[in-house]
């Protein structure tokens, strides 16, 4: 396989995982659906370059990446994890990935017209919404980092200098800017998290308990179909920001970009949010069909 993936692609770079990912059923089988136009929401795998102009084009990796962050559940690892690892897969042929729970129904794409449907509309249905969510997200962070000091070396000089009452503000202003700059994957996976049909009377944690069932048409941040607008949006990411911020102040705990690579501080502020004042509140912004 490796041999025709080189003759095809004509270059003498080294063919990585990603370069073999693309010749997988699974790869195959999602570009088919979309080439089939009998489904509401589609999307396309492809390399850069290719598809120039199509709408809903994404990398394999990129893919990849935004399902380990809103369906596994583990924005650490979608914001740290290499291209080489998340995209690991095993032989002899058919190529499968090894990481089942972002590559979901490997193991039944002989009858992709039926029960594959079933897990896109399940699982990946919420793709595209997610790509316009993530840019929404970019462009909020950039917004927010303008109103916050800028030289984190002139705000530990100012708290020398600052009562007690300024410099807690000040200290909330350093955290702002840490899940600002750092905690963008965080802040997806848990808006995704809100919108999907997780068990909300289960007391346990567990990572896979959301699912997009009920997912619609959506796919954008735009207001149409019954989507959030881009202002709800933003009034929810100003309340999680602000949440953050208390929660961080509360548990007394060090923020830097290590604290959003590691998936546990992820769901331990997400079940913190969730039991909240705010968290409850911010459920129907993402549950608005």
């Amino acid at each position: 396989m490796i041999d025709e993936i080189t003759r095809a692609l004509n270059r003498q770079k080294p063919i990585g995982a990603e370069d073999i990912g693309y010749a997988s059923p699974f790869v195959k089988t999602i570009n088919a659906i979309d080439e089939s136009k009998h489904m509401p929401i589609t999307f396309r795998l492809a390399r850069r370059g290719e598809f120039v102009g199509g709408k809903h084009v994404y990398s394999l990796t990129s893919f990849a990446k935004i399902v380990e962050a809103y369906l596994v559940q583990n924005p650490g690892t979608a914001r740290s994890i290499s291209r080489n690892t998340i995209l690991k897969n095993e032989g002899p042929e058919p190529l499968k990935f090894t990481h089942r729970s972002i590559f979901i129904g490997q193991e039944k794409l002989d009858d992709p017209d039926v029960y594959f449907q079933d897990v896109f509309n399940i699982h990946y249905a919420p793709v595209n919404f997610a790509f316009s969510l993530k840019d929404t997200i970019g462009k909020f962070c950039s917004s927010e980092l303008k109103k916050t000091p800028n030289d984190k070396s002139d705000i530990t000089n100012e708290i020398n200098h600052e009562s007690a009452e300024d410099q807690e503000e000040s200290k909330k202003d350093q955290i702002r800017k840490s899940i600002l700059n750092n905690g963008r994957t965080f802040l997806l996976a848990l808006m995704m998290y809100l919108g999907s049909n997780y068990n909300r009377n289960s007391t346990t944690s567990d990572k896979s308990a959301a699912n997009y069932s009920e997912w619609g048409e959506w796919a954008n941040v735009s207001g149409d179909k019954g989507e959030p607008t881009e202002f709800d949006i933003h009034r929810l990411l100003q309340d999680i920001e602000n949440s953050f911020v208390e929660y961080t102040v509360k548990k007394n705990l060090a923020i830097d970009s290590n604290f959003f690579k590691i998936d546990r501080n992820y769901r331990e502020f997400r079940e913190w949010y969730l039991h909240s004042p705010a968290g409850h509140d911010s459920i129907g912004i993402m549950k608005q069909r």
